[in-house]
C-alpha cells in the first residue's frame, strides 16, 4: 500500500468518527430547564385557577388532577396569590420528584387575607420527551 493511500484511509476513517460522533440524533434535551419550564406554568396554572393551564403540565392519565388539586388547596378559603416559594427536584432517569413550598393567601368567608404556606411533593415522569404530572401529595404539618 503507498504512503498515500494510507493517509487517504486514515483521513476518511477519522471523517466518519467525526461524523458518526457528532451528527447521529439530536442532542439530549436539559432536563433541568424543561423542569422549570413546567414548574413556571404550573405555577401560572394555580395563579389563575386556569384548568386549561394546569391540564398541559398535567399526564393525560390523570384525569380532573389539576381541579382536584385547586379543591385541594381551597380546603383553607378562597386561594389568592399563589407563588412557588422554594423549590427542589431530584431526576433519576425519565422521573422526578418535586418537592415544593407554595405560598398564598387565603380568604375564609368574608375575613381578611390570611397567609400561609403549604409543601407539596409532585413526581413527574418523562414519555417522548416532555415532562408531566403524574401525582402530587400535600404534606401536613407533621411530615
Amino acid at each position: 500500500m503507498t504512503k498515500e493511500l494510507k493517509y487517504f484511509l486514515v483521513l476518511i476513517v477519522v471523517l466518519l468518527s467525526f461524523l458518526i460522533l457528532h451528527c447521529v440524533g439530536k442532542p439530549p434535551e436539559n432536563d433541568v430547564a424543561l423542569i422549570k419550564e413546567l414548574l413556571g406554568k404550573f405555577e401560572r396554572g394555580l395563579q389563575e385557577k386556569n384548568m386549561t393551564v394546569l391540564d398541559s403540565v398535567i399526564s393525560k392519565k390523570q384525569k380532573n388532577l389539576g381541579s382536584k388539586l385547586i379543591t385541594d388547596l381551597s380546603a383553607w378559603g378562597e386561594i389568592k396569590n399563589v407563588y412557588i416559594a422554594n423549590r427542589r427536584f431530584t431526576i433519576i432517569k425519565d422521573s422526578a420528584k418535586v418537592e415544593l413550598k407554595l405560598k398564598m393567601e387565603a380568604l375564609k368567608s368574608g375575613e381578611e387575607l390570611e397567609k400561609f404556606e403549604k409543601s407539596v411533593n409532585l413526581l413527574l415522569n418523562k414519555k417522548r420527551g416532555k415532562w408531566r404530572i403524574e401525582k402530587y401529595e400535600i404534606m401536613t404539618d407533621d411530615r
